[in-house]
């Protein structure tokens, strides 16, 4: 990380997720385990996360695999539609008045969105704002705490 810099990260958490008409009737979050012979959409390769793409395809057998697509959007789309279940980061599918939740937090597949700024600004009304905004809009409530650089990159 470059000299000056203050890396803020903000917390996303992902859950199974499906079409509000299709789960109507369930009245609490349900095991992964419940869902294993549901239809689920899956990441593709072509995505770019790696990671988070074996990380799903890790919690839902292959078999129940509907299709994969290349982006979150793309999933919450085809989810939206009642092609299947699917992993989706809270933020999208909250706020998506046709999905609901399924299961609780997936903490193993929780990530980070980082945020840099310049530590000269990082008291500056404006970027604070911003910082906070993008996490409101988010639908994620976090306070901005910068990370402890442990040595940096010059």
């Amino acid at each position: 990380m470059k000299s000056g810099t203050v890396p803020v990260a903000i917390d996303i958490t992902w859950i199974f997720s499906g079409q509000k008409d299709c789960w109507e009737h369930l009245e609490k979050a349900l095991l992964v385990e419940d869902l294993m012979s549901e239809p689920w959409l899956g990441p593709d390769s072509h995505m770019g996360d790696l990671a988070m793409e074996q990380r799903v395809t890790s919690k839902v057998p292959g078999a129940n695999c509907r299709y994969r697509l290349d982006s979150v959007l793309a999933i919450q789309i085809a989810t939206r539609q009642g092609s299947g279940v699917a992993v989706l980061p809270c933020y999208l599918g909250d706020a998506d008045s046709q999905l609901c939740r399924l299961t609780g937090p997936l903490h193993e597949l929780q990530t980070q969105l980082w945020m840099l700024t310049h530590q000269d600004l990082k008291r500056v009304t404006r970027i604070q704002t911003l910082i906070r905004e993008i996490g409101d809009r988010l639908g994620l409530s976090f306070v901005a705490t910068p990370i402890r650089q442990t040595g940096g990159v010059g």
